[in-house]
This record gives C-alpha cells, sequence and structure tokens, in this order.
C-alpha cells in the first residue's frame, strides 16, 4: 500500500516545523539571557566584595602610620618616610596600598578579586587624604565667627613643660609668656575675625575668602610687635587657609554613679562615672571620665581639683555649661592636659564667668563659647575648639604649648575618592 500526504499534511508539518523553531529560538536566547545575567550578577558581587579589601588596606595604612610616624619602612611594608608600599593576600583577593607625602599622608588602596569565569582581575581603587588628629587645635579655633569685644582682651601662649616659658610651677606668666598661639576660624567671610581690641600674640587665620577687623585698635603679632605699641595687623601674621577638623566625639555610653565625701563634694577616682546635674564640686584622686546629662553649672571656690596623678575626662549632655568663678585644675600650676572638657552635640553654649582660674582644654564642636568679665584668676590657659567665640571685658586666653607635645598620634580621613584603575599609575600605585 502506498501511503500519500495530501498538501494538508504538508502544511501542518511545515507549521510544526516553524514553531518549533520559534521556540527554540526563544527558549535559546531565554539561556542566553538568563546566562547573561548570571554573569552581570556574580560581577557585580564580585565588584562589591573588591571594596571591603580597598577598606582593609586603609585601615591597615592608617594603622602603620600610627604605630610607625618617623619610619615607614617597619613591619613588612617597603619603601621609607615618604613613600612605602605594601601587598597583602585576602582569601581569592588581595590588596595593595601605598602611602605618600610626609607632611599630609595619602593611601592609595586598590582592592583586587578574581573575575567571575576568568583569570583576570576586578579592582577597585581608592584615594584617601588624611589629616592629623585634632586634639587641641591651633590654640583658639571655632568653626564660624570670633568676636573680641574689650579694650584689654589678651591672647597669648606658654609652655608649662618649659620653665623658660613658664612659671616656677608650670603655670602661667606673663612676664614668659610667648607669641605662639593661633586664633583661627575655617568661616570664609568679611570680618570672620573681629579682633576688637585685643592684643593677639600669635597669628590669625580664616577660611579662603575671609578677613579680619581691627576696627578697634586691635594689634596680632610677635613679641616684638606688641614691645614697639605697633598696632594692627604685623605682616605676615594673618592668612586664609584655615581648615580646622571637627571629628565626631567618641563617648562611652554610661558610667556608675560618683560618691560624695562628708562635704558634698562629688569624689572621682579611676574609672567611668555618670551624673544628671553637677552643680558643685569636684575632687579627682584617679585617672576618672565623669558624664554629665542634663545640668552643668558649677559653682564654688576649688570647683574641679585633679590631685597629683589624677585627670578628668568630662562629656557633657546638658545643652548649657556655666563654669562659675573659681579654680578648676590651677592648684599648683595645673597642667592642661589632665582636663579634658567635650561637649556632645546637644551641647551648644558654654559660658565662662569672671574671676575664673580654667587650665584644660575644651573640644566642643556646636557649642558657642561666651567669657564674661575676667578680673581676678589665670582665666583660661590650655586651648579651645568651639563652634563659635565671644570673649568680653578683659579676659585672658593663655595657650599652653606643651598640649602639642601630648597630642594623641593618629590620622583621620578628611578626603576619599574613588578613582579609575587605569589611572592609579598617576597616583603612584604599585603595579603587582
Amino acid at each position: 500500500m502506498k501511503i500519500r500526504l495530501s498538501k494538508e499534511h504538508g502544511s501542518v508539518l511545515m507549521v510544526a516545523l516553524v514553531i518549533a523553531g520559534v521556540v527554540g529560538l526563544a527558549l535559546l536566547s531565554y539561556l542566553s539571557m538568563t546566562s547573561s545575567q548570571n554573569v552581570m550578577t556574580a560581577r557585580s558581587q564580585t565588584w562589591n566584595s573588591a571594596l571591603p579589601l580597598v577598606e582593609a588596606g586603609i585601615e591597615e595604612a592608617m594603622a602603620h602610620l600610627t604605630a610607625s610616624p618617623n619610619d615607614w619602612g617597619l613591619h613588612g611594608w617597603n619603601g621609607k618616610t615618604g613613600f612605602c608600599y605594601l601587598r597583602r593576600d585576602m582569601g581569592e583577593g588581595y590588596y595593595v596600598i601605598t602611602i605618600s607625602n610626609r607632611t599630609a599622608p595619602t593611601i592609595i588602596a586598590a582592592g583586587y578579586v578574581r573575575a567571575p569565569f576568568s583569570t583576570n582581575y576586578i579592582a577597585r581603587v581608592v584615594r584617601v587624604g588624611l589629616i592629623m588628629k585634632p586634639q587641641i587645635g591651633p590654640g583658639l579655633g571655632a568653626k564660624s565667627t570670633i568676636e573680641m569685644n574689650g579694650n584689654k582682651l589678651s591672647v597669648d601662649s606658654f609652655d608649662s613643660s618649659d620653665p623658660l616659658y613658664s612659671a616656677a610651677d608650670g603655670g602661667y606668666a606673663s612676664s614668659k609668656r610667648k607669641a605662639g598661639v593661633v586664633v583661627a576660624t575655617n568661616l570664609g567671610i568679611t570680618d570672620a575675625i573681629d579682633s576688637g581690641g585685643a592684643d593677639i600674640f600669635g597669628h590669625v587665620a580664616t577660611g579662603p575668602g575671609g578677613s579680619v577687623s581691627t576696627l578697634k585698635n586691635g594689634v596680632v603679632g610677635d613679641l616684638a610687635w606688641h614691645k614697639t605699641s605697633s598696632k594692627g595687623i604685623e605682616p605676615g601674621f594673618t592668612t586664609e587657609d584655615a581648615d580646622i577638623p571637627f571629628p565626631t566625639i567618641v563617648a562611652p555610653v554610661s558610667g556608675s554613679s560618683p560618691p560624695l565625701d562628708l562635704l558634698g563634694n562629688i569624689v572621682l577616682g579611676d574609672g567611668v562615672y555618670e551624673i544628671g546635674s553637677l552643680t558643685g564640686n569636684v575632687i579627682v584622686t584617679g585617672k576618672a571620665t565623669l558624664i554629665v546629662r542634663t545640668v552643668f553649672d558649677i559653682a564654688g571656690a576649688d570647683a574641679i581639683h585633679i590631685n597629683t596623678n589624677g585627670s578628668l575626662k568630662i562629656y557633657n549632655y546638658a545643652a548649657k555649661a556655666v563654669f562659675g568663678s573659681g579654680s578648676y585644675n590651677y592648684v599648683g600650676g595645673g597642667e592642661a592636659k589632665y582636663l579634658r572638657y567635650f561637649g556632645m552635640p546637644g551641647n551648644t553654649e558654654i559660658t565662662f564667668k569672671g574671676n575664673t582660674s580654667f587650665v584644660g582644654v575644651l573640644y566642643a564642636p556646636d557649642a558657642d563659647l561666651i567669657t564674661a568679665g575676667g578680673g581676678s584668676g589665670v582665666n583660661f590657659c590650655g586651648a579651645s575648639l568651639t563652634k563659635s567665640v565671644s570673649m568680653n571685658g578683659s579676659y585672658a586666653f593663655h595657650y599652653d604649648e606643651e598640649l602639642i607635645k601630648e597630642a594623641e598620634d593618629g590620622y583621620i580621613i578628611a578626603t576619599w575618592d574613588e578613582v579609575s584603575p587605569t589611572d592609579a599609575a598617576g597616583y603612584q600605585l604599585v603595579s603587582w
């Protein structure tokens, strides 16, 4: 028997073949798209995984700078101070770090992770600029305006660690003053600093485009400039390059309740303490930290007394802080490094009343510093960094240059820029 295919059967077969072809093409396209998507997903994951390597490299570089500030070519690093590099393998990837520029270190960190389904590597590169950790600033510093209202204001420096520039007990002596203070603001506007009638023994600085007003007979310059009764700013003693860093304060979370003595004075030994309201005298016998939550208004002749070998760090959360007419770490001359005040973000105002003798370091990035009167006492010995400054009457500010010798080593990140790996050679990135 012969089987014959009709035209209808042939048409059905042709349609079936076409449909099969279309389905096959669609399936192939889908599989291809799925494969591409998988590759792209894998590549994206690899791209993201390169950044933790970069961050690890930056952290290692910063730790190395802190541990070996004078010789960068130690602990497995290649090179010397001024430029050094290191490679570190981690799992399926590695990172390469270079450090350059002694005065303002620059880190170039590249993280390499093997590309999916390939023997090549995907790279991400970040360039980081560093600055030294700010501990005491330039002397008297601010983010915003600095106003000196009064005709007997005095701002100068001394060195409590050098008997040539301090009293016998290490305290301030006007006969041994120096002209090493810098009065500086980051603000870059007209009259960013109003020197009023103040005698500033040192330099003044504003942000780019800023200016200093001396219309009220303010005098700025070195000792000789003041000695000759010169007026205004000595040539070369003002700049427009102020760029003071104000990093976030890292404070303890909580502390224990401090004990009181028979007279009601707060007594702080070694440890971290916490109090809601601080209004009375404080006696420090050890290395203490005090957290103040709601009220900071100290009164009393011997407001903060720090014994030999003692020190105090204050973290104030109260909106206002008032330092009454009393002595703060001043008995026996005192050293500013042993009393450090940190104003937390909620602390927006700090007032020093007349007749104070405060010896310490003030750091309050969100607070306006207001000094009133002056009168007896040394007023303020140490260093200050705040949001703004308003000095009045005959107040005196004495910057202790010993603080710069005692500053904590280390750096903070000022700039962070991701750059193309192809441009890495321009940033002294070592090729591997």
